[in-house]
């Protein structure tokens, strides 16, 4: 049997090298007319090499990166071969950015003397985002005559209603503006009263109604609810948090082994990034914000 000509073994060796030529050539890029965000620009004559972690969602930023030559994660990827793609989304601090883990953070707390609210688009506090957020109410209802009670919730989104540890009103879920009733018999007297509210998104309002003998639906008073000798509810605000569990240094850390000097995010930013590794912001137009990964 005759052996390989010198031309088909030399073709043979040359097979790896072509491949590894093939995988680290750029690769081509979506034409867009979207504005590039000015540090783009800036970037393309820096001439330090650094990687930019891209959180946007859309990749916009990929469209550009031909700009300033400096590998990005997300999306396409500048001058990486798959392999090292897979690696890069594997490390542990980029998939904590990548999928941030919601948690309900106490804001503050405040007697409310009655629950009758529209907020509309708007918050009910300036210490809170519009969205995301809830609200719990405790305290005593006093009945002033024993009888037939009708209470009413009306909430967007969610809320309910329990009396002496009993659920009396269930209005939950995320919904446009809706109302439960219920009439129960309540002897005169204290009751235990707590009231939860959640919103998710869009129009926010809560309103509680009662209705008994000797008096007509209205709602309910703060001359009937007291929390601790004072009228009204002890309201918890609460707002939804996406935390990352990273300490300030260590994320940090774990950006500056991956060569992270900055971190792209769509135009509503990153609580991690901000609340977490206290990134400082140094870019808000284009639709996306830019944090910059401090040096040591």
């Amino acid at each position: 049997r005759r052996g390989r000509s010198p031309v088909a073994a030399a073709a043979i060796a040359l097979v790896p090298t072509a491949v590894t030529l093939v995988e680290y050539t750029p690769r081509r890029f979506i034409e867009t007319e979207v504005v590039a965000p000015a540090p783009m620009l800036e970037w393309a004559g820096d001439p330090a090499q650094y990687a930019v972690l891209d959180l946007s969602g859309d990749y916009r930023m990929m469209w550009h990166a031909t700009l300033h030559r400096k590998p990005m994660t997300g999306g396409n990827i500048t001058r990486v071969p798959e392999r090292l793609e897979r690696w890069y989304w594997g490390e542990p601090i980029v998939q904590a950015l990548r999928r941030p883990r919601a948690r309900s953070e106490l804001i503050f707390e405040r007697v409310d003397p009655s629950l009758d609210f529209d907020w509309g688009l708007d918050a009910p506090d300036p210490r809170l985002r519009p969205d995301s957020f809830q609200i719990e109410w405790t305290g005593s209802l006093r009945i002033p005559t024993s009888g037939p009670w009708s209470f009413f919730l009306s909430s967007d989104d969610g809320s309910s209603l329990e009396i002496d540890g009993n659920l009396v009103l269930d209005n939950g879920g995320f919904h446009p503006l809706r109302e439960r009733s219920m009439t129960l018999r309540l002897e005169a007297g204290e009751h235990r009263v707590r009231v939860r509210y959640q919103e998710g998104s869009g129009k926010a309002a809560l309103r509680w109604d009662w209705l008994g003998p000797g008096q007509s639906r209205a709602p309910v008073p703060a001359e009937a609810l007291s929390h601790e000798g004072r009228p009204g509810l002890l309201g918890r605000y609460h707002q939804t948090m996406k935390g990352c569990r990273q300490t300030r240094e260590g994320g940090r850390r774990g950006l500056r082994a991956l060569g992270v000097r900055f971190v792209v995010t769509g135009p509503d930013g990153h609580e991690c990034l901000e609340r977490e590794l206290q990134l400082p912001q140094t870019y808000a137009g284009e639709g996306v914000r830019i944090y910059e990964v401090p040096p040591e």
